[in-house]
C-alpha cells in the first residue's frame, strides 16, 4: 500500500479538518420528486470531491444499508486500511499485516466510518458525518492534551496548536477558507456554507460555519 504521507499530513493536520462542518448540515429545502439514481456512485463522487486525500489510501470497504429501497436510505461505509493480497484474518487469527485488523467485515473501523442519509437525485447527500483517525486523529491527540490542563486559557491552547504544526490555525483564516470545498458541498447537499461567518474555537480546535 503506497501512501503519500506528506500530502496526508498537510491535509489532515488538526484545524484543517474543515469538512466536519457537514456533520450537522442537512437539507432544509422541500423534498421534490424522487428519482432513481445510482446512490453508491453519488456517494463515491461526493467523497472524491470533499475527501480527496482518501484517493491515496488503499484498503477494504464494507457497506451496510438501512431501508436501501426507500426514499431516504442510510448508507454506512467502513474503510479499513489493508494491503492488497495481505489477506483477511478470521476470528482468532493474528492479522497478517498491522493495518488489517480483526474487525474487517464487521461494523467497526477505527480508520474511517462514513454515514450518509441519501436524498433526491438533484441533491443526493441529505445528511452526512465522518469519524475515525482519517479525519480526527491529530485533533484527538491535542484535545486529550488540552483536557489534562483544565487551567489553560486560549493563549496556552493556541500555543499547543502552533507547536503541533497546524496548517490552518486562526491566523491562517484566508488559506483555510480557500481549502473548504463549499461549492462541492452545495452541489451534493444543497447546504450552502456562509464562509464569511467562519470562526475558530481554541477550546475545540475546530472551525465552524453558519449555513
Amino acid at each position: 500500500m503506497s501512501r503519500n504521507e506528506s500530502k496526508r499530513s498537510q491535509t489532515l493536520l488538526i484545524a484543517a479538518v474543515s469538512y466536519l462542518v457537514l456533520a450537522c448540515c442537512s437539507q432544509s429545502f422541500a423534498v421534490k420528486k424522487w428519482v432513481d439514481y445510482d446512490r453508491l456512485r453519488a456517494v463515491e463522487k461526493f467523497l472524491d470531491a470533499v475527501y480527496s486525500p482518501l484517493l491515496q489510501e488503499k484498503g477494504l470497504s464494507t457497506l451496510q444499508t438501512v431501508e436501501f429501497n426507500s426514499n431516504s436510505p442510510t448508507l454506512d461505509l467502513f474503510f479499513t486500511q489493508c494491503r492488497p493480497g495481505s489477506g483477511v484474518p478470521v476470528a482468532g487469527e493474528k492479522p497478517p499485516h498491522p493495518n488489517c485488523n480483526g474487525f474487517i467485515g464487521s461494523a467497526s473501523s477505527e480508520f474511517l466510518h462514513l454515514s450518509v442519509q441519501m436524498g433526491p437525485a438533484k441533491f443526493p447527500i441529505h445528511h452526512f458525518y465522518a469519524q475515525g483517525t482519517f479525519v480526527q486523529e491529530k485533533r484527538a491527540v491535542l484535545l486529550a492534551e488540552m483536557k489534562s490542563h483544565p487551567e489553560w486559557k486560549d493563549p496556552e491552547m493556541l500555543e499547543l496548536l502552533q507547536k503541533a504544526g497546524a496548517t490552518f490555525g486562526p491566523e491562517n483564516r484566508d488559506d483555510f477558507l480557500k481549502s473548504v470545498p463549499a461549492t462541492a458541498i452545495y452541489e451534493f447537499s444543497a447546504c450552502r456554507l456562509d464562509l464569511r461567518t467562519a470562526t475558530f474555537s481554541a477550546g475545540s480546535y475546530a472551525w465552524g460555519h453558519r449555513v
